[in-house]
């Protein structure tokens, strides 16, 4: 049997469009905030461009391909790839492997939590 429902009262009624209201202003507050950072990180990126122009600063370097100890070497088979931070592994696999990734964080995670310890691939 169909129940009829419940008539909201006009004053619920009210009081959810006060919500909106409050979360509409809310988010265009937010976005105010998050345009005007924006504006302060490029205009502080210029600020350095120009400075690393005139030669006041030096840029940051990076290391070579060379010099990184490639530890982490991707999983799924035939890959072959390896790098030298856990991220950058993660993150390949997220990218290359979207299938495998996955599979792979249930094993790297579940063996960690089961073992109560650190999981000799993850050192």
């Amino acid at each position: 049997m169909h129940r009829p429902q419940r008539i909201p009262q006009m004053t619920e009624i009210t009081d959810l469009f006060g919500k909106i209201k409050e979360v509409e202003l809310q988010i265009e507050k937010m976005t105010r905030h998050w345009r005007s950072l924006r504006q302060v990180e490029s205009k502080k990126k210029k600020e350095r461009q120009i400075k690393i122009s005139k030669g006041e600063i030096e840029k940051r370097h990076r290391r070579k391909a060379l010099g990184i100890s490639r530890r982490y070497c991707c999983p799924v088979q035939g890959c072959g790839k390896s790098y030298g931070s856990d991220g950058s592994l993660n993150q390949h696999i997220r990218l290359k492997h979207p299938l495998e990734f996955e599979d792979f964080r249930k094993y790297k995670f579940s063996s960690v939590i089961a073992a109560g310890q650190s999981h000799p691939d993850l050192n």
